[in-house]
């Protein structure tokens, strides 16, 4: 015959049931704030996807608006869905609007899950360097036309200066004078 093997009771190590009722309270407690970091880390992947697409489709956009399509426009929302597609964990329904000015391409990102919602919104300048050379070439012209016409009278050089703002003239981006002295 087997002898069966004797094991202590909790009663007689000197145990109550403490221990099983204070972990009841603090499981819930521990499981509570590690669900919490896992929400706000998932929050925070996806506002900086949504951020980093956005600020992309909105650089895009800028560059692509001086060269549009066969129809004479850019679907930059198709863009920016294309650029967050299957990275999103909690907020696959984001929605973009894009605003297109003269100055600005703007992309408006809102996103929205139960009781948690996100707005991003990221602008890109148009560039135009075209005007900027344009700009710099005809006051190098001037001032050509200003030496030119120095050496043919024989007078002291002719200086332009604006007296309200202490611009330079040469390689001045932005409202300066013109070679006569007057405001653009």
């Amino acid at each position: 015959m087997k002898q069966k093997k004797w094991i202590p009771t909790c009663n007689e190590r000197g145990l109550k049931g403490v221990i099983t009722v204070e972990l009841s309270y603090l499981l819930p407690i521990i499981l509570m704030i590690f669900l919490t970091v896992v929400y706000v880390t998932f929050y925070y992947h996806d506002k900086n996807i949504l951020i980093g697409a956005a600020s992309e489709t909105a650089a895009v956009g800028a560059q692509l608006e001086r060269k549009p399509d066969e129809n004479g426009q850019t679907d930059l929302a198709g863009f920016y869905q294309d650029r967050i597609q299957g990275k999103l964990i909690l907020f696959s329904g984001a929605e973009a609007t894009v605003n297109i000015t003269r100055k600005w391409v703007e992309i408006n990102v809102y996103a929205e899950r139960r009781w948690m919602q996100l707005h991003v919104v990221q602008r890109a300048a148009m560039a135009e360097p075209e005007t900027a050379i344009r700009r710099l070439w005809m006051l190098e012209k001037a001032a050509e036309a200003v030496k030119k016409e120095e050496s043919e009278t024989g007078d002291d050089p002719v200086k332009i200066k604006d007296n309200q703002t202490d611009q330079k003239q040469t390689g001045q981006i932005g409202t300066g004078t013109g070679a006569a002295g007057e405001r653009k």
